[in-house]
């Protein structure tokens, strides 16, 4: 019985992540964000096996007490005890895989938002990326060491970074806005690196020399790469966070539109065109090409989405996103928490730069700290508050044979088997 309640809790858990699109905040296994040795099992059934193991647990323990049922409690105990062994030796065996360091600078602004809208204007917000990004590679020039040792490799802005659009044809035309380019091209004053940042992107119509927004065309919100020679490349967000980005029917229901612009006191101004892309970006470290597994405001809460990039060698999770319509409460610091059990359950260490959130380097087993000082990688301010502008560069250890986590071969099936036996 007890087996049978943490099987069925499981499910239900898989259940919110996937209905309606679906949303995975919170679940139970996430308590165990910092408690390491726990954490590492999540590379087998992912974060909700963490929270099928804990009712099992629970529901043993409850058993064992009121019914006198003690051989429950001594295998769920011993479930609970080979799960923290596996978790000690998973760490060491993480650490212990041969690697590259990458670095990058993280760049932060902070900028308020009410309902959809940032309260800053475009120029004070492209003006500031740019300061605080040259402000941060310029402390970098005057710190100690040689330059080449702590020299960026990326540098990373959050999602809609920039709010000039790229616009793109059907046949692989693109433009950038002037704002945006004029931007780039500022910080690329400072030295080589690659640039990661968020950015819409909207269809157009060649006209004559020039592209034009279509009109009813296709939207997204996307993800870009650009090299140090300026080649970009894109990733399409393929999960829409659904009465943000799209609302279901509403082309056939008009009244949802008028529902949307009462509760959130602005214009509809259409929905975002879904992506279909599963390939990984490329990136650099240095001259070595490295996978890039892309990911979108809260897409880096959907495991089943990440995991469809995990390819052979070096990877890193990237994730840019704007948790400012959460403005200062725990919900920022919740996104951050679960985000980290990508990088366990992928083995695949991971980047986070946040408009308001957490802005972060996360290493294979879920940590945020530093490989050679220990320091936690996020961006604080004195007081240790996440809520705050500023830049921070980190370094990660990234394994050149990360191999393949159970969960990244199975993906949720095993624990879909496990949640049908349970029934």
């Amino acid at each position: 019985a007890a087996f049978c309640h943490g099987a069925v809790w499981a499910g239900c858990e898989l259940l919110r992540g996937w209905v309606i699109t679906g949303i995975s905040w919170n679940v139970l296994g996430t308590a165990f964000h910092d408690t390491p040795l726990m954490a590492q099992a999540a590379d087998l059934f992912g974060v909700v096996g963490l929270s099928m193991a804990l009712v099992f647990f629970q529901a043993a323990a409850v058993q064992a007490f009121s019914a006198r049922r003690w051989p429950a409690l001594g295998i769920a105990t011993a479930v609970m005890a080979a799960i923290a062994i596996y978790g000690a030796a998973r760490i060491r065996m993480e650490n212990g895989k041969e690697s590259i360091r990458l670095k990058t600078l993280l760049v932060q602004l902070n900028i308020p938002m009410e309902a959809s809208r940032m309260l800053w204007t475009a120029e004070e917000m492209h003006m500031n990326y740019e300061d605080e990004t040259l402000k941060g590679l310029e402390a970098l020039k005057e710190s100690d060491g040689t330059l080449s040792t702590k020299w960026p490799d990326w540098v990373m802005w959050p999602e809609c970074a920039l709010t000039g659009r790229v616009l793109f044809t059907e046949q692989g035309e693109t433009a950038m806005w002037l704002n945006n380019h004029e931007t780039i091209s500022q910080i690329r004053t400072a030295g080589p690196f690659s640039l990661i940042y968020g950015v819409y992107e909207m269809e157009a119509d060649a006209v004559g020399d020039s592209l034009v927004p279509k009109e009813r065309g296709r939207n997204y919100n996307s993800l870009a790469i650009s090299t140090p020679e300026d080649v970009q490349t894109t990733y399409r967000k393929r999960h829409l966070v659904i009465f943000g980005e799209t609302i279901p029917f509403v082309d056939s229901m008009p009244f949802l539109q008028r529902i949307y612009e009462q509760q959130a006191g602005v214009e509809y101004q259409g929905a975002f065109t879904m992506g279909d892309s599963t390939e990984p970006l490329t990136a650099r470290i240095g001259e070595r090409e490295i996978g890039a597994i892309p990911t979108v405001c809260f897409e880096d809460s959907v495991p089943r989405l990440t995991r469809k990039f995990v390819r052979p060698g070096p990877q890193v999770i990237v994730n840019v996103t704007n948790d400012g319509w959460f403005k200062e409460s725990a919900a920022a610091d919740q996104h951050f928490q679960y985000a980290r059990f990508r990088a366990i359950e992928l083995r695949r260490p991971m980047l986070r730069s946040a408009n308001t959130g957490v802005s972060a380097a996360i290493d294979t087993t879920g940590s945020t700290a530093h490989p050679d000082t220990g320091k936690p990688q996020i961006v604080l301010d004195e007081k240790g508050s996440h809520f705050t502008q500023g830049s921070l560069l980190t370094e990660l250890r990234v394994p050149l044979h990360p191999g393949f986590s159970l969960y990244a071969v199975i993906g949720d099936y095993g624990l879909i088997a496990i949640a049908l036996l349970g029934l």
